[in-house]
Formats: structure tokens, sequence, C-alpha cells
């Protein structure tokens, strides 16, 4: 379980995730997940009219909730997600980004509400070695 200490630096008070096309998978990093108070089971969402995309805390029994395993961290500090429909979604949504790339976004948290929302529109391309 030490891998779910929350670190201090500066930059983990924002949360972030990356978009990876060509391997079909969203990177959520693990300080997001610290943000969301440690979730094992997640909603993802999607607003097509703002293009927004959300991740939130939800109940284990929630039969729409992605399971969160703590044990399935990356070194690299992410969890991955793998989700070719999702993903075909956001593309139709944002007709510039290109499926040879990774983008990162990173976006803010709504404690009121537990989810951590991404604006599409603030997607960053990132090169394979940054990830």
């Amino acid at each position: 379980m030490d891998d779910f200490k929350f670190s201090t630096n500066k930059k983990n008070n924002i949360p972030s995730i990356c978009l990876d096309f060509k391997q079909n998978r969203i990177r959520i990093h693990k300080h997001t997940l610290h943000m969301l108070n440690n979730p094992t089971s997640l909603n993802i969402i999607i607003n097509p009219s703002l293009k927004i995309i959300g991740f939130g805390k939800c109940p284990s029994n929630d039969p729409l909730a992605v399971k969160v395993y703590p044990s399935h961290f990356e070194p690299d500090n992410c969890y991955e997600i793998y989700s070719l429909k999702f993903l075909k979604k956001i593309l139709s949504l944002c007709k510039t980004f290109d499926t040879n790339h990774s983008y990162r976004i990173t976006g803010s948290l709504k404690d009121d509400l537990g989810f951590a929302f991404f604006y599409l529109d603030e997607a960053i391309p990132i090169d394979e070695v940054d990830e």
C-alpha cells in the first residue's frame, strides 16, 4: 500500500491524464487518483457538446464502474485503462487528434462532485519519450 502515499510535489496538485491512441489506452496519473482519494472503482463520463471527460470515484457495485487495482500500477506512476470504443468517441469529437500520437491533458478537481474533469481542447501532443 506504500504506492498510495500522497506526494507533496507542487505539480501533483493538478490532475492529469494521457490519451494514447496508438495503444488505445487512457493513462490516469497516480497523483490524479490520489486526489480522488484512491478509488477502487471509477466512473468515466464524457460530455460531447463541451468536449469534457471526467473520472470520479463511485461505489464498487456500480455496473458501469471501471475497477482500479493498485497492484496493476505501472512503474511510471499511472493506471492504464484500455478502451477502443471510448477513444474512438474522443477522436470523433476532436478531429485534429492524430492516431499516431499521445496527448497529455491537465484538468481540474471538483471536490464537491468527487470528479476530475479534463477539457479535450486543452490536450497537448507529447512524444513517446516524454510519457
